[in-house]
């Protein structure tokens, strides 16, 4: 059979930018959300003038939402495990791509068995080995959502050190 490393070189590639990006917006999202917390635990305490009882119970109830904050945007986030299959089904809706991709790993991988012509799955292998150099992996697959969750989470972050410079 042809060689396919091209393709599971794309696809993984492609799996690695869906799990950094994925990561990246969950954290972003946690230090927004975290950081207006914060911002509202110190005005909250800045403008009542706590005593220290006051502000243990108001920290121990910040732990507890910054818990719950974690498991909204963070667990989710790392519990994501994407299949090549997957993947590739996404590249073919992606690229339009006439080759199957998919069909091409499925009848090169040995552990599976293999039904049908023998003559029809070299050449699916084959004609996929040749188009798979030439495919644009990363194409289609968003970027926005990513920036825009790092643009909000750095914003955050420079609010919160302007407020501490001006209010140490």
């Amino acid at each position: 059979m042809a060689n396919l490393s091209p393709l599971h070189h794309g696809i993984k590639r492609v799996r690695r930018y869906r799990s950094i990006a994925r990561l990246g917006s969950g954290v972003a999202q946690w230090v927004t959300a975290a950081g207006w917390l914060f911002l509202a635990t110190f005005g909250l305490d800045w403008l009542t003038g706590m005593d220290t009882v006051e502000r243990i119970v108001l920290l121990a109830l910040e732990i507890v939402i910054l818990v719950w904050l974690f498991k909204k945007y963070l667990v989710p986030v790392l519990s994501v495990r994407e299949s090549l299959i997957g993947i590739a089904a996404k590249i073919e809706t992606n690229q339009n791509v006439q080759s199957d991709l998919v069909a091409a790993l499925q009848f090169n991988d040995a552990d599976i068995n293999q039904f049908g012509s023998a003559q029809l799955r070299n050449q699916v292998v084959e004609d996929t080995a040749g188009l798979s150099p030439s495919i644009d992996y990363l194409f289609g697959f968003s970027r926005p959502e990513l920036w825009q969750s790092l643009i909000k989470g750095f914003g955050t972050i420079a609010v919160i050190v302007t407020i501490a410079l001006a209010a140490p």
